[in-house]
């Protein structure tokens, strides 16, 4: 604690007192250098609008040591495509990271550049996330949106189309070899006896193949192999599991569960 002024007149204390030196017309838009009442400056500036400290910052004792260009770096955006946290992001060495709620994405920016790997990682129990594209007449699947797609479809032939993300065209141009996996969960409306028109063959991305000698037609593709003629039920559920390892040219395709009735 410092010693207190009481009883003290502004000469005994003059020099002790903090200044600045304006030419007495006080604080104003200019920095100006605080100073004792005997002209020694501090390392501080101050002005109506900003203070400057041209010398070490410490906080209960210990030096902050991050640079101007350090602290600026809070919250950029560069060229490259990067876009960087709004808070310093420090992971000491054999340390935790932590992020309240936010991802940590290791999808790669650049063509001919691997996606990240995670190694000597124990990962926690978790859920995947859930894309729900609700009521649908139509289904387009972007596997950059996630692992497992659930849909109730509305239409007696509902079209498949399964989109080609950027990240899948950047793995092309890379040396090491890639393979994609997306679920899809199928749901008949109240309706039932709806259908799914699955991408034709040939197309420039996108195929789906089914087991060899099953669904060998479109009709019999959806919903089930038998019986013949079988039309589902309002509430039936279908899972589909879709790999590509040509990156997204085709995708080869497997029934997981068929017909299933949560009721049933």
């Amino acid at each position: 604690m410092g010693t207190p002024l009481t009883g003290q007149t502004p000469a005994e204390t003059y020099i002790d007192l903090l200044k600045i030196s304006n030419s007495n017309t006080g604080l104003n838009s200019t920095l100006k250098r605080i100073c004792d009442g005997g002209g020694t400056d501090s390392i501080v500036s101050i002005s109506t609008s900003g203070v400057d400290v041209s010398g070490t910052i410490s906080m209960s004792g210990t030096n902050l040591i991050a640079s101007v260009s350090d602290l600026n770096k809070n919250n950029r955006s560069v060229s490259d495509g990067i876009i960087q946290a709004n808070k310093v992001l420090t992971a000491d060495n054999n340390r935790g990271l932590f992020t309240l709620g936010g991802d940590i994405d290791f999808i790669s920016n650049g063509a001919g550049i691997s996606n990240g790997t995670i190694s000597n990682a124990a990962i926690g129990p978790f859920g995947y996330v859930m894309n729900n594209l609700g009521s649908v007449s139509s289904l387009n699947i972007n596997p950059a949106s996630g692992s497992v797609f659930r849909a109730t479809i509305t239409s007696s032939s509902t079209a498949l189309t399964i989109s080609m993300p950027q990240y899948i065209l950047n793995d092309y141009y890379s040396a090491v070899d890639r393979a994609y996996y997306f679920r899809l969960v199928i749901i008949q409306d109240a309706s039932g006896g709806r259908d799914i028109s699955w991408p034709a063959t040939g197309s420039a991305n996108g195929n789906v193949h089914f087991p060899s000698g099953q669904w060998t037609s479109t009709a019999q593709r959806y919903p089930k192999l038998t019986p013949s003629g079988y039309v589902p039920t309002s509430g039936e559920t279908d899972i589909f599991d879709f790999w590509s390892y040509d990156f997204g040219i085709n995708w080869f395709a497997q029934r997981t569960a068929s017909g299933i009735l949560r009721n049933g």
